[in-house]
């Protein structure tokens, strides 16, 4: 607007600036885009003596962002094709948004006081890491002397603009101590794809750049050298009471391979193949092992963030990632892990030393070709497996996995009355104390029913009866009930129970299959399927 720059840099910075932030994250990208645009809009405003440079900076910002999107036109067009399987928010922006007293009270994520107001700041939404609001009392102070004492056309824009980012970062609702009041504010007009999935309590990011600018004039409005440098100590200490507690979370160096472990692992992989590395969480090495080897192969599995949701391909919905991402064995991971193996052609799996021993010995009794040396393990994915689970679908899998459970929760309940054990009593860890289930389904939550693979054992009809749940998504019930036998009835808990009814069914609803067994059903079914 000045002039300082020439245009052509002015464009080529702001397209590379633009192409950066769209790599990094869309997040990012869309809110930059419209912060800009709605700060823009504020100078627009609040300083009509710039209006004719505005103008010309808008053609500028639009040209930039026409250079952004030619060298971003491949990613943008999978973006607009795949819209489609992004089904809402991927985390809900009332619940991500900043509280109001986080303004005032620090979080244990701040070194300074951060523990002092627990009692107040344990009740706040969201998770510590998102709690940034907190900018202490001396930043506050100085923010607000400075907009006093500032003089020019930018003040009352960038008034406006900081007034703006601290609206928006409280969210489409209003949070007070925790509490989602229902107070409606300005980002309730921006939940909209793609910014609904922007969280709110990220705003802060912006606020404390305004508090920078703010405080940075501030300091240099003094007219002496010593007022100055007073200005400069009391600016420090504002900034100390904010320092973050680096203390609060677990920090350590990635598990890189070493020059033994890539010569190992070429000498039994064929260059180009495909291959997954575990652990495959978002904590996972397998990029880094890949970039190790000199990009040796193709690496299968991830992605390291957020899986799209989608009903007949998403990666995320095949049991055996489950099993990867958790490192929990699934009683049918044999053929869960071929399955997916084979649908992804997947050549070699490489287990790195983080992984915990259950698992590895786990996959070394599928009997698949293995190789072992310094804690890393290779399984070579037989053609066998290719041949037998090529064509196998993720619901099929699914509804396999569970259908698989269900059988084993059954047969536990089955063995857990035969050998005196009380209805009424009946969780999965005391079918595992009398030898009737093995610990992979030991019981979580606070009721105890639930498997840690997502099944329900328990009593049902006052206590007289045993269930055998497992949760689903409303289509996959009829599939699963023919599997079944000797039940008395069939139940559909969304969360009340109800009788199961195929006009219901036709849904994505997740909810909980329950088969209820009297105790003479139970014995004589899994008598006679003996």
């Amino acid at each position: 607007m000045h002039g300082e720059i020439s245009n052509k840099y002015f464009l080529t910075i702001n397209a590379l600036l633009y192409s950066f932030l769209v790599g990094a994250s869309t997040e990012l990208a869309t809110t930059f885009t419209l912060f800009s645009i709605l700060s823009v809009l504020m100078f627009f405003l609040f300083a009509p003596e710039l209006r004719s440079r505005i103008k010309h900076l808008v053609i500028s910002e639009l040209t930039s962002g026409v250079i952004a999107a030619i060298l971003l036109s491949p990613f943008l067009y999978y973006l607009v094709v795949g819209l489609h399987s992004i089904h809402g928010a991927i985390n809900p922006p009332t619940f991500w948004s900043s509280d109001l007293l986080n303004y005032l009270f620090p979080t244990p994520i701040t070194r300074i006081g951060g523990h002092f107001f627990s009692n107040i700041t344990s009740h706040f939404t969201g998770n510590y890491s998102e709690e940034s609001a907190y900018i202490g009392i001396i930043l506050a102070a100085l923010t607000l002397l400075s907009m006093r004492e500032a003089k020019g056309t930018w003040v009352r824009p960038l008034i406006a603009i900081t007034a703006m980012f601290f609206l928006f970062s409280l969210g489409p609702n209003l949070h007070i101590n925790g509490n989602i009041t229902k107070i409606v504010l300005p980002w309730h007009l921006f939940l909209f794809t793609p910014l609904n999935n922007a969280l709110p309590a990220r705003f802060t990011v912006y606020i404390f750049l305004c508090i920078a600018i703010w405080v940075s004039v501030w300091i240099d409005n003094s007219r002496t050298i010593p007022g100055k440098y007073s200005r400069y100590i009391v600016s420090i200490i504002g900034v100390l009471l904010i320092v973050p507690n680096v203390d609060m979370y677990a920090w350590a160096k990635p598990g890189m391979p070493t020059k033994s472990n890539i010569n190992f692992i070429k000498r039994n992989i064929s260059r180009g193949g495909n291959v997954l590395i575990l652990p495959t969480n978002p904590y996972g090495t397998g990029p880094l092992w890949l970039i190790g080897t000199g990009l040796y192969f193709h690496l299968s599995g991830g992605p390291w963030g957020y899986n799209p949701y989608n009903k007949s391909l998403g990666y995320n919905r095949w049991p055996a990632v489950d099993m990867f991402n958790s490192e929990k064995v699934d009683p049918d991971y044999k053929a869960q892990i071929a399955a997916f193996c084979a649908t992804h052609h997947v050549n070699d799996i490489i287990v790195t030393p983080s992984v915990n021993n259950v698992f590895v010995t786990s996959l070394t009794r599928m009997g698949w070709p293995h190789f072992a040396k310094d804690n890393i393990n290779i399984y070579k994915t037989p053609n066998s497996v290719f041949v037998g689970y090529s064509n196998r679908t993720v619901n099929e899998m699914r509804n396999q996995s569970r259908s698989f459970q269900l059988h084993k929760l059954k047969q536990a309940a089955a063995c857990y009355i035969n050998k005196g054990g009380a209805p009424s009593s009946l969780t999965p860890d005391a079918a595992i104390k009398l030898g009737c289930l093995t610990p992979a389904y030991k019981g979580i939550k606070e009721e105890g029913h639930w498997t840690a693979l997502g099944g329900w054992l328990g009593p049902q009809g006052s206590g007289v009866g045993v269930g055998v749940g497992v949760a689903v998504r409303g289509h996959s019930v009829m599939l699963l009930i023919p599997t079944m036998s000797g039940q008395n009835r069939v139940l559909f808990y969304d969360p009340k129970p109800q009788s199961v009814k195929i006009a219901s069914l036709k849904t994505d609803k997740p909810g909980t299959l329950m088969f209820v067994y009297d105790r003479k059903n139970l014995i004589a079914s899994e008598a006679h399927q003996k």
